[in-house]
């Protein structure tokens, strides 16, 4: 019969497991190579090879300008081989096992939150933009990578249906399953040739906002040791002279991509981006002035500019610039909505 529900210490453990597999996904430092040396030797000799020399690289992008250089017909049959018969099988009869001896909705429960929660965070926002720099960086577009700390996201349901459920996999499934989870714990990506494996040390740095995109305002939110790096806003790769804030406002009205430009106002500033873009004044009234930007293929940018009604100590008065939807057609709807009201209901003069 199977499993038709989580204990109340199994959902607990759940959501332990989340947290331990996404922090090992997450880590950062140099790769182990005498912790992976034996598991690499296993999945060689398993596939007909003699253990590989060991090769420790800074970062995948240093991977990718060696193996550029050694592009040959039959440079990628070790990959291909361990990708074929271990590495995406393995994967799919993980699930397939927790198919057989648990109901749909407890699948559904543990998949949902270890593969898919993790797999955003790990595949979509960190290992595919991963993929997207070397593309648009290097000759060739290598697809037989093996992910190390990346492929946590199927490891840890294969770990918690087996070991925190029931006994689900076999022997071997087991040795195979604990092969990727040392790699996961020391290794980043890994690709695997004929006399050589190539190691990837993992990043320096991870940075990420509270979505689970890469993010960072003051510097790259992914780093490596090599100095390679890529640099994200709220997940929106740009590149490095927009997070050093080194353009002006006629940069950004040439920016042709909606998203990098919008990315370009946050850190700009719209207040300064306003004033310096020749944005126009369409409304006044005693409760301020509007303001509005058109762009190119996306909203207007209008701002609402108030005067403080309180003087400052040396008898000026201070203005603030609003954001506020571009729908405001009106200075007092505009100060209005800042306040989760409508020009109907908000009636108290200047006020900032």
């Amino acid at each position: 019969m199977k499993i038709g529900a989580l204990t109340a210490e199994q959902e607990q453990a759940l959501e332990t497991c989340y947290a331990e597999w996404l922090k090992i996904g997450l880590a950062t430092g140099p790769a182990n190579l005498e912790a992976i040396r034996p598991v690499i030797a296993d999945l060689y000799q398993r596939c007909g090879y003699a253990a590989p020399t060991l090769y420790q690289c800074q970062s995948p992008r240093e991977i990718q300008l060696i193996l550029e250089q050694q592009a040959s017909p039959t440079r990628d049959k070790v990959a291909n081989r361990i990708g074929d018969d271990y590495g995406g099988p393995l994967n799919n009869t993980l699930e397939q096992n927790a198919k057989r001896y648990l109901e749909a909705g407890v699948v559904r429960q543990i998949w949902n939150q270890l593969y898919f929660q993790m797999s955003t965070i790990l595949g979509d926002n960190l290992d595919e933009q991963l993929w997207n720099m070397l593309r648009d960086t290097c000759h060739e577009q290598i697809r037989s990578w093996f992910g190390g700390s990346l492929d946590v996201y199927w490891i840890a349901g294969g770990h918690f249906s087996h070991f925190q459920v029931c006994p689900m996999h076999t022997d071997d499934q087991i040795e195979l399953l604990e092969i990727m989870t040392i790699l996961s714990k020391n290794a980043f990506w890994w690709y695997p040739t004929e006399d050589m494996c190539y190691v990837s040390d993992r990043p320096t740095a991870i940075q990420m906002d509270a979505a689970g995109r890469l993010h960072h305002t003051n510097g790259p939110a992914v780093s490596f040791s090599d100095g390679w790096a890529v640099w994200f806003v709220h997940g929106v790769r740009v590149d490095q002279q927009i997070v050093e804030r080194r353009y002006t406002a006629a940069d950004i009205d040439q920016q042709a991509n909606v998203e990098v430009r919008r990315v370009m106002i946050e850190l700009y500033g719209a207040e300064r981006y306003l004033r310096e873009a020749g944005a126009q004044l369409i409304q006044q009234d005693e409760y301020g002035r509007l303001w509005r930007k058109k762009l190119a293929g996306d909203e207007p940018v209008v701002m609402v500019e108030v005067k403080n009604s309180t003087p400052e100590p040396d008898g000026m008065f201070k203005h603030y610039w609003l954001r506020v939807p571009p729908t405001m057609t009106t200075a007092h709807e505009a100060v209005a909505w800042t306040f989760g009201l409508t020009a109907e209901t908000y009636h108290p003069g200047w006020e900032s």
